[in-house]
C-alpha cells in the first residue's frame, strides 16, 4: 500500500464517520419537529392547557353572574396562559354579562388571533354567532360615538377592530 491507499482509506473513514454524525442530528431534529408539530396540532384541536375543571368553574361563575369571582380567575388565567384563546374568550363573556360589548370585542379579537377555530364553523370550538351578537352590539355604540365624535383614536381603533372580526367572520369557512 502506497501513501495515496492510506489517504484514501483515512478519507473514506472519515467520510463515513460524518455521514454517521449528521444522520443522528437529523434524527434528533426529526424528533423535535415531531414534538412541536404534535404540539401545534393539539392547540389547533382546542385543547389548552388550562385544567378543564378551572373552565367549568369559570362559565358556571359567568352563567350565575359572580363576575367579581369570574374577573379574578381570568386575570390568573391570563397571566399564567396568555397565549391562549380560552381566557380571552371568557373575558369577552364577562364583558358581555357587564353589557360592554366594545371592550367584549377586543377580548374576543385577542381569542380568535391565538385560536382561529373560534370563527370556524366546522370546529367543536366555533364561537360565531356569539362574536357576530356582540359586534352587532358594539357597531351601535361605535357608530353612535363617531356621530357625536366622542372617544378620537379609541373609537376608530374599535372600528377598525369590529371590522377586522367580520372579516375573519365572514371568511370563516361555511
Amino acid at each position: 500500500m502506497d501513501a495515496l491507499d492510506k489517504i484514501s482509506i483515512v478519507v473514506v473513514i472519515l467520510f463515513i464517520a460524518a455521514l454517521t454524525v449528521l444522520g443522528m442530528d437529523y434524527q434528533s431534529e426529526a424528533d423535535n419537529s415531531s414534538q412541536i408539530a404534535g404540539q401545534k396540532a393539539r392547540h389547533l384541536i382546542g385543547t389548552s392547557e388550562i385544567p378543564p375543571e378551572k373552565i367549568t368553574i369559570l362559565k358556571n361563575l359567568i352563567a350565575d353572574n359572580n363576575l367579581r369571582k369570574a374577573e379574578i380567575i381570568v386575570a390568573d388565567m391570563l397571566a399564567k396562559h396568555p397565549f391562549d384563546g380560552v381566557p380571552h374568550m371568557m373575558q369577552g363573556d364577562i364583558m358581555v354579562r357587564k353589557q360592554d360589548p366594545v371592550s367584549a370585542m377586543f377580548a374576543f379579537r385577542e381569542a380568535v388571533d391565538l385560536n382561529p377555530d373560534y370563527v370556524d364553523k366546522k370546529t367543536p370550538l366555533f364561537q360565531g354567532k356569539k362574536i357576530k351578537n356582540t359586534l352587532d352590539e358594539a357597531e351601535a355604540i361605535i357608530t353612535e360615538r363617531l356621530a357625536a365624535n366622542k372617544g378620537g383614536n379609541e373609537v376608530k381603533k374599535a372600528k377598525k377592530a369590529m371590522y377586522y372580526l367580520l372579516r375573519k367572520l365572514a371568511g370563516s369557512c361555511g
